[in-house]
């Protein structure tokens, strides 16, 4: 499992500096972007930077020299998780793929992201998943 603070060192490494852009790129809330950076700027490996002027002044999110280094880590550890996901779809692993739409929920959206897993994969992996899904849907509610 990463865990969300390194997977936005992960996005911040891949140029996503703004917390509306992590937060896209991961799709989580952007409230839970901002606690994740704060416990890593507590930790020392990122620091917010104000750029730009007036009107366009952002709040940049830059990583220290160790989150560089640990943002490498995740990378890595990252392809290999692309990678065993690729084999276990494959290989139809039920439980993996629910997984991942579950509590890794934000590892799928930074695997695309990031290029480690690409569009046709994703089609076999919802094809995959959809299976499986359990659609309760009240059509009495449907306006038609």
């Amino acid at each position: 499992m990463i865990p969300l603070e390194d997977a936005v060192l992960a996005a911040i490494a891949q140029g996503a500096d703004t917390v509306d852009s992590i937060a896209r790129v991961l799709r989580v809330a952007r409230e839970d972007v901002e606690r994740a950076i704060n416990r890593l700027r507590s930790l020392g490996l990122v620091r917010t930077e104000e750029r730009g002027w007036w009107v366009f002044r952002k709040n940049k999110v830059v990583l220290s020299e160790e989150g560089y280094a640990r943002a490498v880590k995740v990378l890595e550890r990252l392809r290999e998780i692309a990678k065993e996901v690729e084999r276990e779809v494959k290989l139809g692993d039920k439980e993996l793929i629910n997984e991942l739409g579950t509590s890794w929920s934000y590892i799928l959206p930074l695997l695309l992201w990031l290029n480690f897993i690409d569009l046709a994969f994703l089609g076999s992996f919802l094809a995959a998943s959809e299976s499986d899904l359990d659609y309760d849907v009240d059509y009495g509610s449907i306006d038609v």
